[in-house]
């Protein structure tokens, strides 16, 4: 299996609008960061982790690959904004969305216009094909077998991802120990870590590293990162199995 971390930034991207580059080396272009998204490809089957304001220009970067089917982390904002341009990849058949039930109802709240069955759907698209997943029940998506798993976000919750062993866990702040269990064993963890300051919805640099000694996986890519976690200064200061990703880095597991 194939990955390329689409984008890597906190939500406000980096540079942002408020700090702009903050601690970050504006010089070197792996600290510019579109938002967090991830692309998974096996067998020529391409699943994407959720659609971020930039995902028309993140696909771009990759050249356009063909997207078979979308899981949603969450509904926030910064991981669905680019929703819109996924319509080109439901052309001749529904585009296959895979999300919670808190998600699933919100979804439908919001973007009714893009759904499969709704009588509004763009008349241009087929629409998204909506599926409920839930925690640590394995779901099968194309060549994938995912196993969500439970992730306190804030006040809220988003989902993780095992995947073989492989995991993705972005935006989140906490993990029940049912999440730990089941993330034991993995070789390869894309981990989201927004920043080297104590965080209080996101995770940040010293319990991240509690974290990776607990699971103790072969290499972690840090990823939805904010101004403080500069790219060249996190290489120099982590272990060599842990590295900040940056946008269209390509990995495989």
């Amino acid at each position: 299996m194939k990955g390329i971390i689409l984008g890597c930034g906190s939500s406000a991207g980096v540079p942002n609008l408020y700090k702009q580059y903050g601690d970050c080396d504006p010089q070197n272009t792996k600290n510019n960061r579109s938002r967090t998204s991830l692309l998974l490809e096996k067998d020529g089957f391409n699943l994407l982790f959720d659609t971020p304001p930039e995902i028309r220009l993140e696909l771009k970067n990759v050249d356009f690959p063909h997207i078979n089917a979308v899981v949603f982390t969450h509904l926030h904002a910064d991981h669905t904004a680019g929703i819109n341009d996924l319509k080109a990849f439901a052309h001749d058949k529904a585009l296959p969305v895979y999300l919670n039930a808190t998600d699933l109802d919100n979804f439908h709240r919001r973007f009714y216009y893009l759904i499969s069955d709704d009588k509004e759907v763009d008349k241009y698209s087929c629409g998204f094909d909506l599926h409920l997943i839930e925690p640590l029940k394995e779901v099968t998506i194309g060549p994938f077998n995912l196993m969500p798993l439970r992730q306190k976000h804030g006040e809220g919750e988003s989902l993780g991802f095992r995947i073989d062993n492989f995991a993705y866990s972005t935006d989140l702040n906490e993990m029940p120990d049912e999440t730990f269990q089941a993330l034991k064993g993995i070789d390869t963890w894309v981990l989201g870590c927004v920043s080297v300051k104590e965080s209080e919805k996101h995770l940040y640099l010293n319990k991240a590293l509690d974290w990776i000694k607990k699971i103790n996986p072969r290499q972690v890519i840090l990823t939805h990162m904010g101004t403080t976690m500069d790219y060249d200064t996190l290489c120099k200061e982590l272990p060599a199995h842990i590295r900040p990703g940056y946008d269209g880095m390509k990995f495989s597991f």
